[in-house]
């Protein structure tokens, strides 16, 4: 697969999608961000630079965790999803179940409830960051970027108090930007471990798993049509069809948030080595 950028790694994974709005918006959401990708890239290509000093990798680390690891909203979302079947009738109670199981789904790897590895996604990001930051003093909020911490609070609202669609937009999209991201990101973390830090290829393995479990298998790219198929039920049972709009908007919004993130960071780490 070619990893030269985020883009060239999700756009076969959408080209692949039939010919409908859906399609389109993610495409276009992801031309027109084009900007905002490349800070996302040059976060991960600075911080493979050197190994940075204590609270540099402290913040990077927590901030980075911020966009990640949402399960108690995927929670909410699904439960969210379960209330509204209960109280339907007759297709629209089986669409609305339908749609709360596939959007759980998204969370099955991350609890790992097939027991494939010693921990679950939690559990292993924090080895990771433990490991580079030399313990959990990265875990404290003094380390979390403000723009981190809003992207969490977002994710959250869009997800649990935002209309429903907007919730399983939001979903979605972090699952198709989330397999760009972790593949593009498995090979800096990789030289990371190894150059900077001295990993033996036995250590920098055990410490690139929560990366890399997201990337074999295609992890997130089944979870990305776990989340059309949520979609579609949450449509068909509500009587809405696919809205280019909202999906346009929550994609580029979503690209906006992340690349203000890493523009912080890669600023944080340009004054660290001026």
């Amino acid at each position: 697969m070619d990893q030269h950028s985020i883009s060239s790694i999700v756009s076969p994974i959408i080209h692949s999608l039939p010919d409908n709005p859906l399609r389109d918006a993610l495409t276009e959401g992801f031309h027109q961000s084009k900007s905002q990708l490349e800070s996302i890239e040059s976060g991960f290509k600075r911080f493979a630079d050197k190994r940075w000093s204590p609270m540099m990798t402290c913040t990077f680390m927590k901030s980075w965790h911020s966009t990640h690891l949402k399960m108690l909203p995927i929670y909410g979302l699904t439960c969210r999803l379960h209330r509204l079947a209960k109280t339907a009738d007759g297709t629209a109670r089986d669409h609305y179940f339908m749609a709360a199981a596939r959007n759980a789904e998204t969370s099955h790897e991350d609890l790992n409830l097939d027991g494939r590895f010693e921990l679950n996604h939690a559990q292993l990001y924090d080895e990771m960051a433990n490991a580079l930051c030399n313990g959990d003093a990265w875990y404290s909020e003094q380390y979390n970027l403000p723009e981190a911490a809003e992207f969490k609070v977002w994710i959250r609202d869009n997800m649990i108090e935002q209309d429903l669609s907007i919730g399983l937009l939001t979903n979605m999209f972090s699952e198709i930007f989330n397999h760009g991201e972790y593949t593009y990101a498995l090979e800096h973390f990789n030289n990371i471990f190894s150059q900077h830090y001295g990993y033996d290829n036995h250590q920098c393995q055990r410490l690139s798993i929560y990366i890399k479990c997201h990337v074999t298998s295609d992890v997130e790219v089944d979870h990305f049509h776990c989340c059309i198929d949520a979609l579609d039920h949450a449509n068909q049972a509500q009587g809405f069809s696919m809205d280019p709009t909202m999906v346009h908007a929550v994609s580029t919004e979503y690209l906006d948030r992340m690349s203000r993130i890493m523009g912080s960071l890669v600023r944080l780490m340009d004054d660290e080595d001026a």
